[in-house]
């Protein structure tokens, strides 16, 4: 279930983790597993026996001065009501079993799409965090690049200073300097198009 921990990339690992606590289509799937289990229940209570009970109590006065004549009138009377009732439907054809079934398939199905929007935000966050890891990997490779052809300008520099090289090996070495710095401009829009 969480398969980035195989990675070993704790970073990586709290990333993901904050991602999946927070993403709302998550939360939605789990309501959504909530109430087909909700009615999975409902419908698994429906098959088995059912008792069901009622109670009414009424405490009423009526006028002494009205309409009602004696010996209603002016009295107060309590009446109740208490029912029981009981019934269970048998299930000769199945009925209920296929009802019952297609509940289960429907938590199933909930259950299914929870966690494969789960593994496809996980994955995601995944891809994305070691294209970001590769670019930053390539920037610091790009700049260490570049600093070692400016190194390299200098001493060809001291060399032609000291006569013991050329123009043309000052200039070859001029050339290779705008490449990595473009190189390295590249890199870093790449990495803001992946943020």
């Amino acid at each position: 279930a969480q398969w980035w921990r195989e990675l070993g990339d704790e970073q990586l690992s709290g990333l993901i983790e904050q991602a999946l606590a927070a993403n709302p289509s998550l939360k939605i799937a789990q309501a959504r597993i909530v109430r087909a289990q909700a009615g999975a229940a409902a419908t698994q209570g429906a098959s088995g026996p059912q008792l069901s009970a009622d109670l009414d109590a009424t405490h009423q006065r009526f006028t002494a001065n009205g309409m009602i004549p004696p010996p209603l009138a002016g009295s107060v009377y309590d009446t109740g009501t208490a029912q029981l009732s009981g019934n269970w439907e048998l299930d000769f054809f199945g009925k209920n079993h296929a009802a019952l079934e297609a509940a289960l398939g429907q938590v199933r199905a909930a259950q299914a799409d929870a966690e494969a929007a789960r593994t496809l935000l996980a994955s995601t966050l995944a891809r994305t965090y070691f294209q970001w890891s590769r670019l930053e990997a390539q920037v610091a490779l790009a700049q260490r690049l570049l600093a070692q052809r400016t190194q390299v300008l200098k001493l060809v520099q001291q060399r032609l200073d000291a006569g013991l090289d050329t123009k043309l090996e000052l200039r070859l070495s001029e050339g290779t300097l705008p490449e990595a710095r473009l190189q390295i401009e590249t890199l870093h829009e790449q990495m803001t198009l992946a943020s």
